[in-house]
């Protein structure tokens, strides 16, 4: 899987649930984002549900015979702006029934922070190793 694939597939599991962003020129967009070297513009204001994914997966490997297993991990941050919602609970389930190997991470609203959940979806392939010279 690559971050288009994984952004087709988030957009279209949460279509009607994400939020939106209002440009600093007044347009607007959905409320999702790829986060890559800087995060979502200082100028945009998001409500409702927002989605960021990051770029880049993490990555982990593991030595196996001939080959390397490739362990990724995708993450996906959603911020609810809207308290006492069901958005967000109804947009985890979605995500985790599509991705049941996801692991999920919840923080509770507060005066301080929105309520956030953190998800990890695992993307896992095996590759050739490189063979040593002799």
């Amino acid at each position: 899987m690559n971050i288009l694939q994984l952004r087709d597939t988030v957009s279209q599991l949460l279509s009607e649930l994400i939020g939106t962003y209002t440009l600093p020129n007044g347009t607007q967009q959905p409320a999702l984002y790829v986060v890559g070297e800087h995060g979502v513009p200082k100028g945009w204001k998001a409500t409702g549900l927002e989605v960021t994914i990051r770029q880049f997966p993490r990555q982990t490997s593991r030595p196996l015979v001939g080959t390397v297993q490739v362990n990724k991990m995708w993450e996906v941050v959603f911020v609810n702006y809207t308290p006492h919602s069901d958005k967000l609970e109804q947009a985890i389930l979605r995500l985790l029934r599509h991705f049941p190997d996801a692991r999920s991470n919840y923080q509770n609203y507060s005066d301080i922070a929105y309520e956030q959940y953190r998800v990890l979806i695992p993307d896992v392939e095996t590759v050739t190793q490189y063979m040593h010279a002799v």
